[in-house]
């Protein structure tokens, strides 16, 4: 027997491996095979994608399978149409997206050491430098570490070397795979035994088995447990721990009924089984929507799966599924360790939670059952992945509805342009809720011209600081809202101009204060604090505002007031996500000074003041998506005031006729999105193309290769190609795609592989380089 595997490899082809009959388990599609791979045999963990009786056609060597861990298929047959999907759309191996997905338990690693041995032979000056590395160490060496310290290309070779002269030894140990493992104790019969073991043993007979720590934790010594296990009266077996979900970080709410507009939206979502985006005013209650309807889905023997952007940051939604479904639902997302993923993984796969809420690497989960897929506040820039294969989650989430004939509900109060679009040409079915649920009104939104301000407070105007001293004096909160974190985001010489970059990335770095050092945002090297001009020697100016800054200077000004910054400076965790929140909600923080994450989910009751200090800066890179994002991330944050108090609103802007802020703030929602739309298609933008980023690698003597590159990209049909723009690191050049379909990306990567260059493929991106 025969089995074809998927690697983790970026490579498109399959590897056949000879099944022997003395692996674990039998061999089935979807399942774990450890296999040996490369000249050095290392094994490697593949996921099998056929069985066949015969090998496939072709002279060359089959090498046997180590082990097939598994005694049940890891990928269910849709999730092998969802990965491949993924690879054909997202330009990556069928390997790379499974990969992807699986959690990092389940791989199997088989890790090299080198020690050190008397030569039994002369060593090159080369082999006696590695020699010496290695022995200058009391322990075996990684192979990892010392590709890193001694060079990687030819540290193979010198390694076999070293081991043929018997210099040196290798060591392999294999780290097993799977998910994380508890020792239980099973009653096997009745013996002889001490008071204290039989207490153990009548319990056990009551119980069957019992997890090892729980009896530990009654008073049960090991000698005692042990003692039993040598008279063969228990048996002590592992098992699957399959962790429970964390404690709610809110007080749970009673069930909430829904108004008419609600229901209608419930009602039609399981009527027409396809893809729903539901949009609406801000409090319109869209979460007790798709709640509902998860619950609907559970009670009628489905699972669910709920997508949100940043789970770490929304205790209010984990206190609503509390109150709907209790305990009886898992989190997965990055902030867990490997072997909680594999837990929640496998309790997907077996169908024991019927519910399962997780950030976008959730979307692949083997749910077992699936009845519903809900993303909310599906417009998120953080449900596109930054690592190959750089999917959108959302996408992939259309894709797994199609597979799976089941709805999707999109949700969100300023969807994306691409989502409203295709709703608009009836692909998604559209709803809108126009109401608050509620009868507070929305707050009253003013708008500050920065540019006129004369009696302006370093970035504070006038009108800012009377709303918000008139708010917090009223015994309300206020929300000042800067999507920049750090004191100072750009540092320049007065002198000579010369501006303070990230040595890797070409961009300007950050000051902060706090920190005492300059931080890259996008790679996040960290750089020594200076004060003066490495080029002229005069002082350096530090200009812009971030949330240190804004922070610091409120200080100065309402000594007396208790404000805290919301950004991932100060909230690295959900603890410290669930503390500041619970401060803000029992009335124990005046302001909060926050980025983005302070504006997304969260019902704070004594919110009633909300100031956008700089609306300008909130469109992010200067690309065509800038109008969308300013737009939205307005109308988030003006949506966080006032839920259960009347509320106000002040935006400042140095360009107040802006389309995006003057529509976000007059709240012309379709307005907004027919004038993006046109400008998108007189420019033949996304969602009228698709749109991909190509970044090619190319040494400074090939520049050449680069323009033929792009001559041969141009001939391929159907499309619109820019030319390629150098990157700020000096070696890299972008160039950006306009395509008809995803059908001609196989045609582009195997132009980049002919050029034989390195490269990067970026489908729908969410910034352009």
């Amino acid at each position: 027997m025969f089995i074809q595997v998927a690697l983790n490899l970026p490579v498109e082809e399959l590897f056949t491996y000879r099944v022997t009959g003395r692996e674990s388990h039998k061999p089935e599609v979807g399942k774990r095979a450890i296999v040996p791979f490369g000249p050095s045999n290392r094994l490697q963990t593949g996921i099998i994608v056929s069985v066949s009786t015969s090998p496939p056609e072709g002279n060359f060597e089959i090498k046997e399978v180590f082990d097939i861990p598994d005694p049940y298929p890891l990928f269910t047959e849709t999730l092998f149409r969802l990965a491949e999907f993924v690879s054909r759309r997202y330009c990556s191996s069928l390997g790379e997206a499974l990969f992807r997905f699986l959690p990092g338990a389940f791989i199997v690693e088989e890790k090299v050491r080198v020690s050190p041995l008397k030569p039994q032979k002369p060593l090159t000056p080369k082999e006696e430098e590695l020699h010496t590395l290695i022995s200058s160490f009391s322990s075996p060496v990684s192979v990892s570490f010392l590709r890193r310290k001694f060079g990687g290309s030819s540290l193979n070779a010198y390694l076999k070397r070293l081991v043929e002269k018997g210099a040196a030894r290798l060591n392999t140990q294999l780290k097993p795979g799977g998910p994380p493992k508890e020792k239980w104790v099973r009653y096997l019969k009745e013996g002889k035994c001490g008071p204290k073991g039989r207490e153990l043993l009548n319990l056990l007979k009551k119980h069957g088995e019992l997890p090892l720590k729980h009896l530990t934790h009654f008073g049960f010594s090991r000698g005692v447990i042990e003692n039993l296990r040598q008279k063969g009266l228990i048996q002590i077996t592992e098992k699957e721990s399959l962790l429970p979900p964390p404690p709610p970080s809110l007080s749970p709410r009673g069930a909430t009924e829904l108004t008419q507009e609600q229901k209608a939206v419930l009602e039609n979502l399981f009527k027409y089984r396809g893809i729903h985006l539901l949009s609406g005013v801000t409090c319109s209650g869209k979460m007790e929507v798709y709640l509902h309807a998860a619950r609907r889905a559970v009670d009628s023997g489905n699972s669910v799966l709920i997508l949100v952007p940043e789970l770490l940051l929304t205790p209010e939604l984990q206190s609503r599924i509390e109150s709907l479904f209790g305990t009886n639902y898992a989190l997965y997302h990055g902030g867990l360790t490997p072997a909680q993923r594999a837990s929640v993984w496998l309790k997907a796969l077996k169908g024991e939670v019927p519910l399962i809420v997780g950030t976008r690497i959730a979307v692949a989960l083997p749910m077992k059952n699936l009845g519903l897929i809900v993303l909310d506040e599906e417009q998120d820039p953080s449900y596109k992945e930054q690592q190959k294969p750089y999917y959108h989650a959302r996408t992939v989430a259309v894709k797994r509805s199609e597979l799976e004939k089941v709805p999707l509900l999109l949700v969100s109060a300023t969807p994306s342009v691409e989502s409203y679009y295709r709703a608009k040409r009836g692909e998604f079915l559209f709803h809108f809720l126009p109401s608050r649920v509620t009868r507070i009104p929305p707050p009253k939104v003013e708008l500050v011209d920065l540019k006129k301000e004369r009696k302006r407070v370093g970035i504070f105007s006038e009108k800012l600081l009377s709303a918000l001293e008139r708010a917090v004096n009223s015994g309300g909160q206020a929300l000042l809202f800067i999507n920049r974190r750090g004191y100072s985001h750009k540092i320049i010489c007065p002198n000579c101009g010369y501006t303070l970059n990230c040595k890797k990335c070409g961009v300007p770095v950050t000051y902060h204060k706090e920190k005492k050092c300059f931080i890259c945002h996008l790679c996040g090297t960290r750089y020594k604090l200076i004060f003066r001009c490495i080029k002229c020697g005069q002082r350096l100016e530090f200009t812009g505002y971030g949330t240190e800054r804004v922070t610091q200077e409120l200080k100065l000004l309402y000594p007396n007031w208790k404000i805290e910054r919301f950004d991932l400076d100060t909230v690295k965790t959900y603890k410290d996500a669930n503390r500041l929140i619970k401060l803000a909600v029992e009335g124990k923080i005046d302001v909060i000074v926050g980025t983005s994450i302070a504006v997304k989910g969260h019902n704070l009751p004594n919110l009633t003041f909300l100031g956008i200090l700089i609306a300008d800066q909130l469109t992010g890179p200067p690309d065509y998506m800038g109008a969308e994002r300013a737009y939205q991330a307005i109308v988030q944050a003006i949506g966080r005031v006032g839920r259960f108090k009347p509320g106000y609103a002040v935006v400042q802007a140095f360009n107040p006729d802006f389309y995006p802020i003057k529509y976000a703030v007059t709240g012309q929602f379709h307005t907004f999105y027919e004038e993006e739309l046109s400008y998108r298609k007189l420019f033949n933008y996304p969602p009228y193309t698709l749109g991909a980023v190509i970044e090619v690698e190319v040494p400074e003597t090939q520049k050449s290769k680069l323009k033929e590159l792009y001559a041969a990209m141009k001939k391929l049909p159907s499309q619109e190609v820019s030319k390629p723009l150098p990157l700020p690191n000096g070696k890299t050049y972008s160039i950006f795609i306009k395509l008809k379909s995803d059908t001609l990306l196989p045609k582009i990567k195997q132009l980049l592989s002919r050029f034989k260059v390195t490269y990067k493929i970026d489908v729908e991106p969410i910034k352009i380089p």
